[in-house]
């Protein structure tokens, strides 16, 4: 048994094209990519605030007050070996809607501008839940709320606020592309 939530998994790496696959993450290298991906996308972007290295391994420590009542898995697209984007797929079992719909989310959402390789992500984290036995996928939800959730939909030339994250706008025509709807202004 492993240290973080992600070492007791079995390897899978899913085949998108002949160049691209996405990947389980099952070890600390694999984490170590998955934790980069943000640099990728907002290395040149002053309004983005780096998450810490300190913080993630934390949070994705089995020691984490949220994994014990909840579980996932992450996932990194490659393209030619080269990370270019990273999903979550996040069931809190203490969650509930009225009804007792099955709700998991997706979460720690990034990605190039491709939406196919946006697609194929959120694809990887929507059979994960409906294997999970879950009703929908709602998201991005990053585990708890101090660690974001929902993308950005104004304010891309702002400082993001307090416990808030940035994301690019072609984020939000991903979601609808992938037919998603808002739920919630934060």
């Amino acid at each position: 048994m492993g240290k973080y939530i992600f070492e007791s998994t079995s390897p899978e790496t899913i085949l998108v094209s002949s160049n691209i696959k996405i990947k389980k993450v099952t070890n600390l290298n694999d984490f170590k990519d998955f934790f980069r991906v943000p640099w990728l996308i907002y290395n040149d972007n002053d309004y983005w605030v780096p998450p810490f290295w300190g913080e993630m391994k934390r949070f994705f420590s089995k020691n984490e007050l949220f994994w014990t009542h909840s579980e996932g898995e992450l996932f990194v697209a490659y393209r030619d070996d080269k990370a270019i984007g990273r999903i979550a797929a996040i069931i809190d079992h203490l969650y509930s809607v009225p009804g007792g719909k099955k709700i998991g989310f997706f979460g720690f959402f990034e990605c190039i501008p491709d939406f196919e390789i946006a697609s194929s992500l959120l694809k990887v984290v929507q059979k994960w839940l409906i294997s999970k036995g879950m009703d929908e996928m709602h998201g991005p939800v990053n585990g708890r709320v101090d660690m974001g959730s929902g993308f950005l939909l104004k304010g891309f030339d702002s400082m993001p606020y307090l416990i808030g994250h940035y994301s690019p706008k072609y984020y939000v025509d991903f979601a609808e592309k992938f037919k998603m709807k808002k739920s919630i202004d934060l």
